[in-house]
This record gives structure tokens, sequence and C-alpha cells, in this order.
């Protein structure tokens, strides 16, 4: 259970049957504190009551007493009539109001008009098209184009213009929006595409296109929940909700989303539930990729487990994976950990004479020797010393 984006919401609800969604949002609990802020009795994330909730000043007529039923905007959407008159006066102000907005803040017209022509060619027009066709083939031209600038901001106001005015953008422009908010690092914008897309689907059965297009936001989505410094246990309850909503409408995981928890266990220290997730992909027929095997073998070099590293290596065979860059390095590491320095110039040598010819080029084989022995060096030094300070104790205990 997590957060739900107000202003999805409110767009949604004044497009969508009401049938297909109530029931969606009747147990996502939002209740309001004091000063127009709000709390999620769920996941306890403070909301604005602007966009969550109704205004205390709507008709008394249809204000419910406190003592009955919590004051939140899902129960009353749940036994009120539905009608827009219910949401706030500032959402529907905002609604009302945001053709102005995007044509005031539309810097469509500072873009190249060839930029925009070639986006709107690639929307395959039809012949005798109606002009609602043009619109959003228009519209998913801008968000293209905004997106790829990286105006993000920009792109999702137009979106939800898009989605006010009962259409849908084609999946070139999901693609482009979800890659330029993961870029940006935008969560917020990510969950709002996320609710407003799930929303949508709930009331119309995606085809297998549309499916690929959910499959990348969703991906986007828990990777962005991911590159948090600190994972907590609601976001790995957000995400294990994503892969239920993902199950159920039948979408099918990839090698990148399963390289992504992955290493979101291991970025928990959760080196159980990594090798779990792993196994998971064995199960599903996926074959792993380099990535897959630099994230356990890292894990496993961190717990000095080189049982399980030789394990790795064995699979790697088996999926006829070849080791990369990282791999390599993680090997010449742990190798170098272990005090086995002429077998870690051994592997490096083997290496580059596998691989001179893609990506390993003399530069990095040469960074790894110096590495190599710049690491025995510094072990012989303190070995040395080790061996010093001995003989010196044993030195002064004979003088006494």
């Amino acid at each position: 259970m997590r957060h739900v984006n107000g202003r999805a919401i409110d767009l949604f609800i004044t497009t969508l049957v009401p049938e297909t969604i109530l029931a969606d949002f009747s147990q996502r609990l939002l209740v309001p504190i004091s000063n127009g802020i709000g709390r999620c009795t769920k996941c306890q994330w403070a909301f604005q009551a602007t966009h969550n909730t109704i205004s205390r000043k709507a008709s008394q007529k249809h204000q419910l007493t406190r003592r009955i039923l919590r004051p939140s905007v899902l129960t009353r959407f749940s036994s009120l009539p539905f009608q827009t008159t219910y949401f706030s006066t500032s959402t529907r102000r905002f609604i009302s109001a945001l053709p102005t907005i995007l044509d005031e803040n539309d810097t469509s017209n500072d873009l190249p008009q060839a930029q925009i022509q070639t986006q709107i060619q690639m929307q395959l027009p039809l012949k005798n098209e109606p002009k609602k066709g043009e619109l959003l083939r228009e519209s998913s031209a801008a968000i293209i184009s905004f997106a790829s600038q990286g105006r993000v901001d920009e792109a999702l106001a137009r979106y939800f213009h898009l989605l006010g005015s009962g259409g849908f953008p084609s999946q070139e422009a999901l693609y482009q929006l979800s890659r330029a908010l993961y870029r940006a690092s935008n969560l917020a914008g990510m969950y709002a595409l996320h609710d407003t897309l799930l929303l949508y689907y709930k009331s119309k059965l995606p085809s297998k296109r549309q499916l690929r297009s959910m499959l990348y936001m969703y991906t986007m989505l828990i990777n962005l929940i991911g590159r948090k410094t600190k994972i907590t246990p609601n976001d790995m309850e957000r995400i294990k909700e994503l892969c239920g909503e993902m199950e159920s409408l039948n979408i099918k995981s990839t090698v990148v989303l399963y390289n992504t928890l992955i290493k979101m266990f291991v970025t928990m220290k959760d080196w159980t539930g990594a090798y779990a997730i792993y196994d998971e992909l064995l199960r599903k027929n996926l074959r792993p990729t380099h990535y897959t095997y630099s994230i356990l073998m890292q894990a496993s070099a961190q717990q000095r487990d080189l049982e399980k590293i030789s394990e790795l290596m064995d699979a790697m065979e088996e999926h006829q994976v070849l080791p990369d860059r990282a791999i390599v390095s993680i090997l010449v590491g742990v190798l170098c950990n272990i005090r086995e320095f002429d077998s870690a110039l051994e592997l490096s040598e083997q290496a580059f004479n596998l691989m001179q010819s893609t990506e390993m080029g003399a530069k990095f084989w040469n960074h790894l020797k110096v590495s190599i022995v710049s690491k025995k060096h510094n072990f012989t030094l303190k070995k040395r010393k080790r061996y010093m300070l001995k003989k010196a104790k044993k030195r002064a205990l004979k003088d006494l």
C-alpha cells in the first residue's frame, strides 16, 4: 500500500466510469490531519489535502458526520453520488484552468517546427482522419518533444491535459515520458504515470504492445525506488505490490527487472533474497546477463564466499556468458584478497587474450596489472613490518 497521486485521481474520476475505479480506491485510506495536510493510515506518508480531500467548504448537504465515517476522500467517493461538484474548489479550478496554463506556459512554439512535424509523422496519420485523431497525434508529438529535451514538467502537463480531454497518448510518447521521468529521478511523476495507466487499463484490456510499454514503465519505476540511498521495508512492500500488479495484468518479467531486484537485495545486504531472485530467474527460463553475475559475484566477494563464486563461474560457463570487465575486476580482487597474486595476474592475462578484440583493451589490462602489483607490494610491506615487530618483541624479552 502506498500514497496515491491526487492529481491522477482527480483527472480520472472525471473521465472514467466510477464503477471501474471506486473499488480500487476504497482501501486506500487517506485521513486529513490539520492545516490542509493529511497522512496515509497505512504508510504514514504526508500529502496535500487540496489534492486528496474534498474541501470543507463544499455543500453542507453532502457533508458526512465525522463520528460516523472518516472524512477521507475515498470514503466519500464510495458513499456519495458521482458528481464533479464534490471535488475541492482548488482541484476543480486547477482542472478547468489547465488548458489556459498550458497555453501560457506552453513553449512548444519555441521548438523547431521540423522536429514537431517529424514527431507528428511518426504517429502514422490516416487518410480522412477526424480532428480528434489529429489532436491526439499533436499531443503525443508534443509529449515526445518535451520528454526528449528533459522538460518533464511540461511533458506531464501535456499528458494530463490529453487525458482530461478524453484522449490517450501513443506508445512512443509513453516510452519517452517514462524514460524522461526516470532520467530526471522524478519518482512522484512516475507514480502519477503509473496510477493513470493502471486506472486506464482497468477499464480497457491492454494489447500486447501496450503491455510492453507497461513493462517498461514498471521497470523504470522499480529502478527509481531501488536507486534510493537507503531502501526501507516500505519500499520493498511497494515493489511487491507493483510485482503483484504486473502479474495481474499478465505482464511477463524480463532479465532487466530481475537484475534490478537482485541489486536491491544486495544493497540491503539480504543475500538470501538476492539468490532467491536469481533462482526464480532461472525457473522462468530467462538467460542471466553479465550484469546478473557481476552483482552476485560482488555480493559473494563481500561475504568472502569462495565456494559461491566458484558456483557462479560454473553457472556462467553453463549459460555461455563470457566475463566482462566488471566480472574480471571482481575476480581479480577476490584473488588478491586471498593473497593469490600470481593467479590474479594469470587471470588478467587470460581475460586479455580472450577479450582483446572486444571490450577489454590494453589500457584496462595494464590498469589491472598495476593494481595487482601494487596490492602485492603493500602486502609484502605489511608482512615485513609484522615480522620486524615480532623480532623486536623477542629481542626485548631476551634483554629482560
